[in-house]
């Protein structure tokens, strides 16, 4: 998700929401203004046992709180006619003696699916069930697209089917964390493995050693087929702590402080041509170059976590570096930067991305609004949507420049592209994205946005994650719900991946830097 403040942490930052809510069945105005921090039990009280006031709640909570009501209203969106029609819904739950999960998301899923911001999520409390139920109108939306999802495999693997003349990787996850055990401790094992075998007499702690060698090697093996980074790292700690009596090379713990579900994998490639290349799943480049992120995302890094740590920033200066190499030399042939699949993250991200190609004293590349009163049409004024960009000495890029984007680039990644879109020699290619430019900020900062969360996830009977600042193009279009289109507009061709390892969409960057069609 996209973050404005870049002290705060990017995933989750929970803090003070204004309500006004009505003590009647009725949605007239009340007097009272609410003040309540996360789990204020005055507020949610009632709504722990009524999916009545859980409604209640989330629609005076949207009604005073999120951010392009105008832009609903262009859409034909009337939200006090959502009011009118929906409450008795809710209201007939509660009557009932059985309501399933399905039954309540459903009804849920209505209340949301015409709203068009691409951060906003809802949690609905099924005290039936004492679960939660969990509604997003961009998920809604997105998943009747013919192209959703479509890329379901990491399609960067398989560059090596490509004219490669460099090619750097760094992937804070398990396998990354033990390059050093495949590259030093596999073999070493295989060596003693190999070594014990040949004896015609081995002792029995020979014996006892070359087992348990056998089981981790087939251990160190297997880690691959795990699914996510923390099932990952926990396997590799656990193989560690088990066998760490046969010394093995590069077999140690790690601390999984900063991996959590989402972590970091950065590429880059130099294609023929001169071609630099760059992907990355996520804007957290900030957490590895602010000395204040770093410091608070990772507190007590290891010495191996700062090894990883270290080869993040490595992978980002190779791609940088030889940019600005081949460009004093002439010889730039053009740049990538992949995002598809990007999750969004840190604003500050710009000036390592785009922002490196682009003169220093930061980028217009739209316009932005807050929410400041619990007014529906409350907004500040239209402000310019500034990206930063590198600071430092740095060749400014002339030569093609390539955005990749699909349906799950999102939010900076998106905004990355809504700047790609201004600058002449660049082109977004791919598929359309998201459609969430929409940010969210700490809310410290509520007095003057009125926006941001309603309630507490898992805590609070009604949870919404509710954007405060408003994205638009330079004309003033609001893209939440829509995205950025392409410029050329290309599918994915699933069937010759899985052949040949070719990435139409890589093919066609690649042949509109070299022909400039």
């Amino acid at each position: 998700m996209n973050i404005m403040n870049k002290t705060i942490n990017k995933i989750c930052v929970l803090g003070v929401v204004l309500l006004t809510l009505s003590a009647a069945s009725c949605r007239k105005e009340s007097d009272n203004l609410y003040t309540y921090d996360h789990n204020d039990a005055m507020v949610f009280e009632a709504a722990k046992k009524s999916f009545a006031e859980q409604f209640k709640i989330l629609w005076n909570g949207l009604s005073q709180n999120y951010g392009i009501w105008d832009v609903e209203m262009g859409y034909g969106l009337d939200w006090d006619a959502v009011y009118d029609k929906y409450l008795p819904q809710f209201e007939a739950l509660d009557k009932k003696e059985d309501v399933y999960d399905d039954e309540l998301k459903a009804l849920l899923d209505e209340v949301v699916a015409p709203l068009h911001d691409g951060h906003l999520r809802v949690d609905m409390y099924n005290y039936r069930t004492n679960q939660y139920v969990k509604s997003s109108p961009s998920k809604l939306r997105n998943a009747s697209r013919s192209d959703y999802n479509v890329v379901t495999e990491n399609v960067n693997t398989k560059t090596y089917y490509y004219d490669i003349i460099e090619w750097y990787n760094a992937e804070l996850s398990a396998r990354a964390a033990l390059d050093d055990l495949y590259e030093s401790g596999v073999p070493w094992l295989e060596a003693q493995i190999k070594d014990i075998s040949s004896k015609t007499t081995p002792t029995e702690m020979e014996l006892f050693r070359l087992q348990h060698m056998k089981d981790l090697l087939v251990g160190i093996n297997s880690i691959a087929d795990l699914s996510t980074a923390p099932q990952q790292i926990a396997f590799c700690n656990n193989l560690a702590t088990k066998y760490a009596f046969l010394n093995v090379p590069g077999l140690r713990t790690y601390t999984p402080v900063y991996y959590g579900d989402s972590y970091t994998n950065i590429q880059y490639v130099l294609f023929g041509d001169n071609i630099a290349y760059l992907r990355f799943n996520q804007f957290s480049l900030s957490e590895f170059f602010d000395p204040e992120i770093e410091k608070e995302v990772h507190p007590n890094p290891t010495e191996g976590d700062v090894v990883l740590i270290n080869s993040v920033k490595e992978v980002w200066h190779q791609w940088f570096n030889k940019i600005q190499e081949l460009k004093q030399a002439g010889t730039l042939g053009g740049v990538i930067i992949d995002l598809r699949n990007n999750c969004g993250g840190y604003l500050d991200d710009y000036q390592y991305v785009l922002g490196a190609l682009l003169p220093s004293g930061g980028f217009e590349y739209g316009k932005s609004r807050y929410k400041q009163g619990t007014g529906r049409l409350d907004y500040s004024a239209m402000m310019p949507q500034i990206g930063a960009t590198y600071a430092g000495t740095h060749e400014v890029v002339t030569e093609p420049i390539v955005v990749l984007t699909n349906c799950n680039s999102i939010s900076m990644a998106e905004m990355t592209a809504q700047g790609a879109k201004q600058l002449d020699n660049a082109r977004v290619i791919g598929k359309r994205t998201w459609g969430g430019l929409c940010g969210l900020n700490d809310n410290s900062n509520f007095s003057q946005q009125y926006s941001g969360y309603v309630g507490v996830v898992g805590v609070t009977p009604v949870y919404a994650y509710v954007p405060s600042s408003n994205g638009f193009t330079m004309e003033g279009k609001s893209l939440e719900g829509i995205g950025i289109e392409p410029d050329i507009d290309v599918d994915f061709d699933q069937n010759l991946y899985s052949t040949s390892g070719r990435d139409s969409q890589l093919d066609r960057a690649l042949e509109y830097i070299r022909t400039g069609k």
